[in-house]
């Protein structure tokens, strides 16, 4: 069949394949050429199989060698990105396993000649895809959404001169649509810039109230580990900078009052932490609450559109009873503290006024997803509009307060999700890449975030080393490479790495060399640990919507679900005789500690404490930590079933900062201002120090012991680079 040639439209999305363009609202989307090339196939044969010789044929010649299962795969998975489809309820590419795949949605191909031929008269304005499917149009919730406003039909131009018509008419119906307030404006005109480029780290971006001006928070260029943020001001198109703090902090979160005259600040600091301001222009601070925060990726600090109140989330325990984070309000002029009931959310992160005032938006962390709710600010009901596999990050209101931006933990882009309209689908921001820390400005028309990425590599420790124990550098790329775990020979490594775009779960030979991809997924897979046999690797992925474990062959093969009778499952270990799987469920009513058998069936519940990192030791007793941060290990008897805080144990910033051993504990020690890995003995509770760590270990990373306990290898982040990113005309 001779190939098309024109456009293709589906949906909200059109195919020049004169250009290779993928647009979605006129907006050109990046998109691999392989990908692009596997799109093409696909809408040259609506609802057909195109089998997997197929595409390989026309992918790849036969003189070429490459991983065809993994390169198609890669291919067709950066498609369903770039078009937020997805592999399990698919609205445009559906796998036929093993066979190939079809496109699904309506499709409007371009017919078979020239279209440069046509007259003005035989070209027609596309319709909607609600139009062409026949479905009804989103229904606005005129109780329980902010940003209503009333839906209107759009209302289509007839070309006049193709070619200027052609590059015109999806923008202007964008536009228009924007207007009435069923779609955002198309974000084809956005220009994208670096709004700082220095040394370093450049974080936390807030705009003054005209949208001229921001403030941030810059390590000086000091990412070594020990990276201590101070504030400063830049206005927009100036390099000179305003200095507004000289307290180095482990992490700063500032916000611009909205009358231009005050900068209030989250502040972690080891010599205090708490919430403080400063005037914009410099001067004295001033300290307006002493308050711990103990997960500075999701602080945030948010002013009410009035300027009377501060938004924020506070760490207060680690237990169902006693949720980790909560929502409070900070009235200004009183100093009097509010707390925002959350009974949906046991963790609430980043809450953030809505520009009108009448809404607030906030995270909820739950079983390392990340689920977006809104509520009425007073407090009351809250709806869940968006959610994403991953750790609560800060969020953004749009100008228009209708949208909310947000970023994913795992891909690392910028998203939005209309939250006007009942059901609105989240949708990427494809110029954001690598993008966190979402700010809009509520006059112009910008956006700024934190752009970069950790370089995190595994290095290891020989205990049996004589003298100082000197780490070396054993796993490492341009990418992140982080938890841990040694095969029980000690002849390979599996670990998390986001070399390919997202986590994923791969080994390598001890060294390094022969690094092999045993995961493929769209939305990360983490926590791999290798079965006592070595056989098998366990490992949770969020792929199905909600965390569930996995079972992988390390030579090779798919990875298979495995079937048991908990939802949200993650955090994986072994039983030391194989049979048992444990792991947590942490989403109430049902969360606790459980174990499964390793083919799956009916899960038992071993504790009702949340517990994380499960390891068993010789005697059959259990040990684990008891929160998500600043976490206690617990123990749990295996005769009696008597549960305990192992006393004298020094508290683990996060869960798996430690590692059982024969005689103790060795853990992630972040109590001084360095980083180190200490080892806790159980005969006499001491605490020793068995090696300096040079830079930070970072969150979440894990560390690993070899069986015959010479070995200790745990993820350095060997460099901190971010710069502040500026989006102009985003609307």
């Amino acid at each position: 069949m001779q190939a098309a040639c024109g456009v293709f439209r589906f949906g909200v999305f059109e195919v020049d394949l004169r250009t290779e363009e993928l647009r979605k609202q006129g907006m050109k989307l990046r998109l691999p050429r392989q990908s692009f090339a596997v799109l093409t196939l696909l809408l040259e044969r609506p609802g057909q199989l195109v089998s997997r010789e197929e595409l390989r044929e026309k992918l790849w010649p036969a003189d070429t060698f490459v991983d065809f299962d993994h390169g198609l795969n890669a291919a067709v998975n950066r498609l369903r990105e770039a078009l937020g489809d997805s592999a399990d309820v698919p609205r445009f590419i559906e796998t036929l396993p093993r066979r190939g795949y079809r496109f699904i949605a309506p499709v409007e191909a371009p017919a078979q000649h020239d279209l440069s031929s046509l007259t003005a008269q035989e070209v027609s304005a596309p319709q909607s895809a609600r139009e062409k499917t026949g479905a009804d149009p989103p229904v606005l919730n005129t109780v329980s959404r902010p940003g209503l406003v009333p839906s209107t039909k759009a209302i289509f131009v007839s070309a006049v001169f193709l070619l200027m018509v052609g590059l015109v008419f999806v923008y202007w119906r964008g536009l228009h649509r924007a207007a009435a307030g069923n779609e955002p404006v198309p974000h084809a005109e956005v220009t994208l810039m670096p709004f700082t480029s220095y040394k370093g780290q450049e974080v936390s971006p807030a705009f003054s109230p005209d949208g001229n001006q921001i403030v941030f928070a810059w390590d000086g260029g000091n990412s070594d580990g020990s990276s201590r943020f101070d504030l400063y001001v830049k206005v927009i198109g100036s390099e000179s900078l305003l200095r507004l703090t000289s307290k180095p902090a482990v992490w700063l979160v500032p916000a611009w009052s909205p009358d231009g005259r005050t900068i209030a600040f989250l502040r972690t600091s080891d010599n205090g932490s708490g919430i403080f301001s400063v005037p914009a222009i410099g001067g004295p601070e001033r300290k307006l609450a002493g308050i711990s925060f103990q997960y500075p990726p999701a602080m945030t600090l948010n002013w009410s559109p009035d300027g009377k109140q501060l938004a924020y989330a506070v760490y207060e325990g680690a237990d169902l009873q006693h949720p980790p984070s909560i929502i409070r309000i900070l009235t200004l002029e009183t100093g009097e503290v509010r707390q925002i009931s959350t009974p949906q959310c046991a963790e609430a992160f980043s809450p953030i006024f809505s520009p009108d005032g009448k809404w607030l938006a906030f995270n909820c962390g739950t079983d390392q997803m990340s689920r977006i709710f809104v509520m009425p600010r007073g407090g009351g009901k809250a709806l869940e509009v968006a959610s994403a596999p991953g750790t609560p990050l800060p969020l953004a209101w749009s100008q228009d307060g209708k949208r909310i931006i947000f970023s994913k933990d795992y891909t690392g882009d910028l998203w939005e999700v209309d939250v006007s309209i009942e059901g609105g689908k989240a949708s990427a921001l494809l110029f954001a890449r690598d993008a966190i820390q979402p700010a809009v400005a509520r006059q112009g028309s910008r956006l700024a975030y934190a752009y970069g990425r950790d370089n995190m590599n595994l290095w290891g420790v020989d205990l049996n080393g004589k003298g100082k124990l000197t780490p070396q550098l054993l796993i490492s790329s341009t990418r992140a490479q982080r938890a841990p775990d040694i095969s029980p020979d000690g002849e390979k490594i599996a670990f998390e790495s986001d070399r390919t775009g997202l986590e994923e779960i791969w080994i390598s030979d001890f060294d390094g060399s022969n690094p092999v991809q045993l995961t493929d997924f769209h939305s990360g897979a983490g926590t791999a640990r290798w079965s006592p046999d070595g056989g098998r690797i366990v490992f949770d992925s969020r792929e199905s919507g909600a965390a569930a474990l996995y079972l992988v062959d390390p030579h090779g093969g798919p990875p298979r679900k495995i079937q048991i009778s908990i939802q949200n499952a993650s955090v994986p270990s072994w039983s030391r005789d194989g049979r048992w799987i444990y792991f947590t469920s942490d989403v109430p009513p049902s969360g606790g500690l459980y174990k499964t058998p390793a083919e799956g069936g009916n899960a038992v519940l071993l504790s009702r404490t949340i517990g994380y990192n499960v390891q068993e030791a010789a005697d059959g007793s259990l040990y684990f930590a008891s929160a998500i941060v600043n976490a206690d290990i617990h123990v749990l008897a295996k005769i009696g079933g008597q549960e305990r805080s192992l006393s004298n144990m020094p508290r683990v910033a996060y869960p798996t900062d430690w590692v059982l051993a024969a005689n103790g504990i060795y853990f992630i020690d972040r109590r001084g201002a360095r980083a180190r890995i200490s080892f806790f003995e159980f005969d006499n509770g001491k605490v020793r120090v068995v090696t300096e760590l040079q830079k930070d270990p970072g969150i979440w990373c894990g560390i690993a012991l070899s069986r015959d306990q010479r070995w200790l290898v745990y993820s350095q982040i060997d460099e901190k680079v971010s710069d502040i990113m500026l989006a102009e005309n985003f609307r």
